[in-house]
């Protein structure tokens, strides 16, 4: 084919048809030309790393003050600590981040090393302006802390920090319980979210993985339809998931729970229910845009504004599930977060661009395809999930994981 000839392919998945404009000359007309070669693109501000030498050595508390550069005459550029956080000098190994109730007084503790201020900012309810201001100190390794005397069950709360000159607001990310936006946690008494008769006993001790049936199901599409028998209210809930009795209309069929029973399944993987992206909580979802692990997800609760009621609703489910027979196996997704970054995000707003992977402009990749990945390399991020992962084996005493993406994951993590 001589070198200048243009030649026009067709696809047309909807006719079976694959041509092109020289075997299907009836079918596939020859462009008249061939298009504009494209422009060289015309890049602007190009980025390039380098390693600067101080002349005195940083000291651990000099990340949460102001650093800045400049090349030659240019404008001074913010630096953003992110590796130099892996230091060993800044690891907390203690698991009692987040809020620890007592009936005399409540505990708060958050890891943001590069603020230079923090506060704890109370409120009595989801929308009403702050009740309370408090004050915390910063110890060795980054971590604020604050207690607050009284009993503060039911309080809900979010975190103010100072870091890189700007004022920041976010959820506490070990938090158990948010409100609906999840813009503010909730300090809770977590015996009260115990339902009666909890907890159950584990259905599947001392048997061999390989038994295993598992049966995987999305809260909401299993009970959503009239035709799953299950009352309207409770349709799409977690409590549908464990309604007994249910049938198809007009029919002995066994549906919902009674039919997962009868199929003689020994797990139910449930698809994420991590508290996920607030944006979305009103329409159909998947769930895979975790927002706060520790969070159960509102919109399959009954009553979904109440978060205490969330919590006892979920708890509730699993261990009718588990007094069936089955063991609960959670879908988690902590490969990414959404959203990432900006002041939706709580993970940015405590320690930006920490938590994910990013290139030396400052970008997140998108090594997951959403738009982020966490980096779980850097050692207070693998602590969280950890932590968040013991955090759901004891609390709601879940009998195993389906990891998202595993493959992000690295080996040690």
């Amino acid at each position: 084919m001589p070198s200048d000839r243009v030649v026009r392919f067709v696809v047309d998945f909807g006719r079976g048809f694959i041509g092109d404009s020289v075997n299907n000359p009836n079918e596939v007309t020859a462009p008249s030309a061939a298009p504009p070669k494209p422009k060289p693109a015309s890049f602007t501000g190009l980025y390039q790393s380098f390693r600067v030498k101080l002349a005195e050595r940083l000291q651990p508390f000099d990340v949460c003050r102001p650093i800045q550069v400049r090349a030659g005459s240019g404008p001074w550029r913010t630096v953003y600590a992110r590796e130099v956080l892996s230091d060993p000098v800044f690891f907390y190994a203690k698991d009692d981040l987040g809020s620890r109730w007592t009936k005399e007084r409540t505990a708060f503790k958050v890891w943001s090393p590069v603020s230079s201020k923090a506060e704890v900012l109370l409120y009595k309810t989801t929308k009403s302006p702050v009740w309370k201001t408090i004050p915390m100190k910063r110890n060795a390794q980054g971590v604020w802390y604050a207690v607050v005397p009284g009993d503060l069950h039911g309080v809900f709360y979010n975190y103010r920090f100072e870091s890189y000159g700007e004022t920041r607001y976010a959820a506490d990310i070990n938090g158990y319980a948010a409100s609906a936006d999840a813009q503010r946690t909730m300090v809770v008494d977590l015996t009260q979210s115990n339902p009666p008769g909890w907890p159950a006993p584990r259905p599947f001790k001392g048997r061999r993985p390989t038994d295993a049936v598992i049966y995987e199901i999305h809260v909401r599409d299993l009970t959503s339809h009239p035709n799953s028998g299950v009352s309207t209210e409770l349709r799409g809930r977690y409590a549908g998931l464990v309604q007994k009795g249910t049938r198809v209309p007009g029919t002995s069929f066994a549906t919902g729970f009674d039919y997962l029973k009868d199929l003689g399944v020994t797990h139910i993987q449930l698809m994420p229910i991590q508290n996920f992206n607030p944006a979305h909580s009103g329409g159909y979802n998947w769930g895979y845009e975790t927002t706060l692990f520790n969070v159960p997800e509102e919109q399959y609760a009954v009553r979904r504004n109440v978060p205490l009621e969330t919590l006892r609703e979920t708890k509730r489910t699993f261990m009718d599930f588990q007094r069936a027979g089955m063991g609960v196996v959670m879908d988690v997704v902590y490969n990414h977060t959404v959203p990432s970054e900006g002041e939706w995000s709580a993970f940015w707003q405590t320690v930006p661009y920490y938590y994910f992977r990013n290139n030396d402009r400052g970008d997140n990749l998108n090594e997951s395809g959403v738009g982020n990945a966490v980096h779980d390399e850097r050692p207070m991020v693998r602590k969280y999930i950890r932590e968040s992962l013991v955090y759901w084996l004891k609390e709601y005493r879940v009998a195993g994981y389906r990891f998202d993406l595993l493959g992000m994951f690295t080996p040690d993590t």
